[in-house]
C-alpha cells in the first residue's frame, strides 16, 4: 500500500513514489493522473453540487447560499447538476458585504448595505439606500447593480427563512477545527466520524425536547415571547367582518432601529407591512396584535418547519458504521500516492482559525484596568490598589 499523503501536501494522484508497494499491481496503478482538487474550479464545484444534489439534497424549493464566485454559479446553472427549476441561488450578504468594502473602501457605508440587505420591507430597504445615495453615488451604483432579490430580504420572497449569511455552514467550521492538517484519508475518516457523533448527539437532544411536550423549537419561542410582548402596546382597528384585513399601530418604541408606526396585515394572505411575516414566515408582533384582537390563534400561522417534531426528523437518518477493513471487499482500482514534491512546507504550527478578511468588522477595544476597570491606566499602576483614604 502506498503511504497517506504528508500533512500540509495537496494529492497528486497516482504518481509514482519511492515509498509505494513493489508489487507489479501497486506500481502499475500509479500512474500521474490529473489533482483530486486543484481548487475552486469550475469542474470542482460541478462535481460537488452534483453530488450534494443527488445524495443530500434532493428536495424541491431548497435555497443555496453562497458568495459570487463565478465557478459556483456556472456549477449551479449547469442543468446537468440537478439545480434548475426546483431550487433558488442567493448571495451570502457578508460577501456582499466584503466585495462592497474592497470596491468602495468605506467601513461606515458598508453598514448601511448590511442594513439594506436584512431590511424586512421594502419601504425599510428604500430608506438605507436614501441614506447611500446622500453620501456616495458611486457606491449606490455599485449596489444597484445586483439584482436585489439575490441579496435583501425585503425582495427574495422569503425562501431564505431569515438566513442572510452562510454562517449556517461556517458553523460546521468548528467540527473540523482540529482536523484541516490531516492527511486526504484521515481528513475523510474523521469528518465522517464527527458528523456521525454530532447526528447521534443532536438526535438524542431533539427527542428529548420532543419527549418533554415542548411544541416549537427554542428559537422559535423567543421570537414569539419578543413580539408577544410588544403586541401588548399596539391598538387595532378590524377593516373587514371576517377578520381577515387590520390596521395595527405601535404605541411605543419597537427598539428595531426605527420609529413607531402603524402597519396593514392581512390574516388570508398572509402579510404584514413590516415585512418581518414573510420573511420569517413567523407571526410579528402586529400579526399578533391582530390575531388576540379577532380572538384567533396565532399558532395557526407559525410554519411547522418551527416544530420540534420537523427538528427530531432531520435526526432519524443514522450514519451506517464503517466495519473492519478485514471485512471489505478486494479492491482492485487505482491507489493514490503522494508526490513529496508538492508537500507545502510552512515554518511555525499550521494555522486553524478562519483568516479574517474585510467582511470581519473590528472595533478597538478600550483598555481598562485589570482591577479597578477604569481606563487609563494598568493594574500594576492603579491608583486604587490600596483602597480608599482615610
Amino acid at each position: 500500500m502506498c503511504p497517506p499523503v504528508p500533512q500540509g501536501g495537496r494529492l497528486r494522484g497516482r504518481s509514482p513514489s519511492p515509498n509505494c508497494s513493489s508489487s507489479s499491481a501497486s506500481l502499475s496503478s500509479c500512474t500521474p493522473k490529473k489533482d483530486l482538487a486543484k481548487g475552486e474550479t469550475k469542474d470542482a464545484w460541478n462535481f460537488f453540487l452534483k453530488h450534494l444534489r443527488e445524495n443530500v439534497t434532493p428536495q424541491e424549493n431548497i435555497c443555496m447560499i453562497s458568495d459570487r464566485h463565478a465557478s459556483i454559479k456556472s456549477a449551479y446553472e449547469n442543468p446537468s447538476n440537478g439545480w434548475n427549476g426546483t431550487s433558488s441561488h442567493v448571495y451570502c450578504l457578508r460577501h456582499v458585504a466584503q466585495n462592497f468594502v474592497r470596491a468602495i473602501k468605506n467601513r461606515k457605508l458598508r453598514k448601511y448595505a448590511v442594513n439594506m440587505g436584512y431590511a424586512p420591507s421594502e419601504a425599510t430597504f428604500l430608506y438605507w439606500r436614501h441614506r447611500i445615495l446622500k453620501k456616495n453615488t458611486a457606491a449606490l451604483e455599485w449596489v444597484d447593480n445586483l439584482p436585489k432579490e439575490k441579496w435583501t430580504q425585503a425582495y427574495d420572497g422569503g425562501i431564505r427563512w431569515g438566513h442572510m449569511t452562510s454562517n449556517l455552514a461556517e458553523a460546521m467550521n468548528s467540527v473540523f477545527k482540529d482536523i484541516r492538517g490531516l492527511p486526504i484519508t484521515a481528513l475523510v475518516q474523521a469528518t465522517y466520524y464527527r458528523l456521525a457523533k454530532l447526528f447521534a448527539k443532536r438526535g438524542k437532544q431533539s427527542a428529548a425536547v420532543l419527549a418533554s411536550g415542548q411544541q416549537y423549537t427554542e428559537a422559535c419561542q423567543e421570537k414569539i415571547l419578543d413580539a408577544l410582548g410588544k403586541s401588548n402596546s399596539c391598538i387595532v382597528t378590524e377593516f373587514d367582518r371576517r377578520n381577515y384585513s387590520f390596521s395595527v399601530e405601535e404605541t411605543e418604541d419597537p427598539h428595531e432601529g426605527r420609529p413607531k408606526d402603524h402597519f396593514w396585515v392581512h390574516l388570508r394572505e398572509k402579510m404584514c407591512d413590516c415585512g418581518k411575516f414573510q420573511a420569517l414566515h413567523l407571526p410579528c408582533s402586529h400579526v399578533i396584535a391582530a390575531c388576540n384582537h379577532a380572538n384567533i390563534s396565532y399558532e395557526a400561522f407559525i410554519d411547522d418547519v418551527y416544530r420540534v417534531t420537523t427538528v427530531n426528523a432531520v435526526y432519524d437518518e443514522a450514519f451506517p458504521v464503517v466495519r473492519s477493513k478485514s471485512l471489505w471487499p478486494i479492491y482492485e482500482g487505482d491507489v493514490v500516492c503522494p508526490r513529496a514534491d508538492m508537500k507545502r512546507t510552512k515554518r511555525g504550527r499550521p494555522k486553524k482559525t478562519r483568516i479574517h478578511t474585510e467582511m470581519d468588522d473590528f472595533e478597538k477595544r478600550e483598555f481598562r484596568c485589570g482591577l479597578c476597570r477604569v481606563p487609563g491606566h494598568n493594574y500594576r499602576e492603579c491608583p486604587n490598589a490600596a483602597g480608599p483614604s482615610n
